[in-house]
């Protein structure tokens, strides 16, 4: 009975965390580009976690502490109409349980997208564009050096910037 109750106890301990884990929708790379308010190749310059008063990221972002990115923005392919040039702080929660990116590395260049809100920049999981042309559409966030060139042509080119609400939703 008491090995019963502990494989019991296991079964039920896995659910809870397979249910508590992010999940996204896998979406198209041009759908995520227009509904998303940013996105930009940035250069992670600085990684923080910040706790209490010092979380500038707030009630935004919920389940506890948050990590601040330092970013060098290298190349801002979409951004808000009213935005001359997108901050370099990118917050996102702490646990990848709530979507959290937190495996950036300092000195490593990402193609990075997400929300805008009072002067400051969110990224979560969901908000991220996956690769052209490979199967499964890859890791997310990408790795600067690992995008395609055809990703790359579209990013320059300018060809997911024809953001109708037909083609979004």
């Amino acid at each position: 009975m008491t090995n019963f109750l502990t494989f019991f106890g296991f079964i039920v301990f896995c659910l809870i965390n397979i249910n508590e884990a992010c999940k996204c929708a896998l979406r198209d790379p041009g759908i995520v580009f227009c509904t998303t308010d940013w996105t930009s190749h940035v250069k992670i310059i600085g990684k923080y976690t910040l706790n209490g008063d010092e979380n500038s990221g707030g009630g935004f972002l919920f389940g506890g502490p948050n990590i601040l990115y330092i970013v060098e923005q290298i190349k801002e392919y979409r951004k808000p109409e009213n935005v001359s040039s997108l901050p370099v702080t990118i917050f996102t929660n702490q646990q990848s349980a709530a979507c959290g990116i937190t495996m950036l590395e300092v000195n490593k260049e990402y193609l990075l997208s997400g929300t805008y809100s009072k002067n400051l920049l969110y990224i979560n999981y969901c908000s991220q564009m996956r690769g052209e042309d490979i199967d499964n559409y890859g890791p997310t966030p990408q790795e600067w050096g690992l995008i395609t060139k055809n990703q790359r042509l579209k990013l320059d080119n300018g060809n997911y910037n024809n953001c109708t609400k037909n083609e979004v939703y």
